[in-house]
């Protein structure tokens, strides 16, 4: 089993203050997983039939569904709606699940966010998600309490043509006053494939982003 899946030089290197200074958003595109570290968690992701398919749910400012499936890590932010919950504890998770989750509540961990995004306290919150074909998260802003999102791809150049799409988007220069703007209703989109092994983004919160 591996034990280090974070490259700790490379996410040492990265530099908080280019990275706050971005704009229209802070965000990066880094290989911050170790390629061996990659490779067990791919093979050891969590089976499809534990996660709950989310279809049509009715999401703030009238914004389209976010159709995926969904597996939250320990309890669900979804606890209040009338459906049933799909959570994994710690110990169901197979040894390298458990290691890296670890890793990503350690304190060096926790000090690079803390670092990148000039807090000095925050509560993680762990999510699997996976898409279906045709679905999309649609352009939004993230609840103002989140201080951020930092998004591993599990994608392998095996499994996942570029041509499908799934970039992150990160959209500038809003035209349109509606609650839920388009694609087309922004004047720039800044974004980045995910067909390389074991990419992964951070980018804090809010702003305006997606994933398709």
């Amino acid at each position: 089993m591996v034990t280090r899946f974070i490259d700790s030089d490379r996410l040492t290197a990265l530099g908080s203050e280019e990275f706050r200074s971005q704009e229209p958003n802070s965000w990066l595109n880094e290989r911050l997983l170790r390629p061996e570290g990659f490779d067990e968690l791919c093979r050891d992701f969590p089976s499809l039939d534990r996660f709950e398919f989310h279809q049509d749910l009715a999401r703030e400012g009238g914004q389209r569904p976010h159709d995926r499936y969904y597996l939250a890590y320990e309890s669900s932010i979804y606890d209040q709606l009338d459906h049933s919950q799909r959570c994994v504890r710690h110990d169901e998770l197979p040894n390298s699940w458990q290691g890296f989750i670890e890793e990503l509540d350690s304190p060096e961990y926790r000090g690079f966010v803390s670092r990148m995004l000039g807090v000095s306290d925050f509560t993680a919150r762990f999510a699997w998600h996976v898409g279906v074909t045709h679905s999309e998260v649609s352009p939004h802003r993230d609840s103002p309490k989140k201080l951020g999102t930092h998004i591993f791809y599990f994608n392998t150049d095996q499994d996942w043509d570029p041509s499908w799409g799934g970039e992150t988007l990160v959209l500038e220069g809003k035209l349109t006053s509606a609650p839920s703007p388009d694609f087309s209703d922004f004047s720039a989109v800044h974004g980045s494939p995910i067909s390389a092994a074991s990419c992964s983004r951070a980018r804090p919160a809010p702003g305006t982003g997606s994933g398709r």
